[in-house]
């Protein structure tokens, strides 16, 4: 994502322990998890490992993944931001492997501190092989 000019739409989610960003064409809808009538929604911060369960975090993103769709609890704090692409920086190589796995797909080096970048509709998929390397 190192085109120069381009910019990237994403969603923050900003609470006090949790922060995080994810990409936005792959929402479908945002919802409180009160009207949420799918299959439980996991939780992104603790799913990735940045934070403990918080089940104050009552937003519900719904996300079109290649199984259908699935939703994902994040924090009320939701702002969307058009960053620019060369803010948003792949993971090095030696942590690609292991975090990627986990929904890490990069860094958001905006606003003078690092976000992680979430892949929503690949949080907890099993790596591929080519991944494994």
């Amino acid at each position: 994502m190192s085109d120069v000019g381009s910019t990237a739409v994403l969603v923050f989610a900003s609470e006090a322990t949790r922060e995080f960003g994810v990409i936005a064409s792959g929402i479908l809808r945002v919802t409180s998890a009160g009207e949420w009538r799918g299959v439980a929604p996991i939780d992104v911060a603790l799913a990735v490992g940045i934070a403990p369960p918080d089940a104050s975090a009552t937003r519900i993103l719904v996300v079109a993944t290649p199984e259908g769709e699935r939703a994902f609890r994040v924090g009320d704090r939701l702002a969307v931001r058009e960053i620019a692409t060369d803010h948003i920086c792949p993971l090095p190589r030696e942590l690609s492997a292991n975090v990627r796995q986990r929904g890490v797909d990069g860094l958001v080096l905006s606003d003078g501190k690092p976000l992680v970048l979430i892949a929503l509709a690949t949080l907890g998929q099993s790596p591929t092989p080519q991944e494994n390397r």
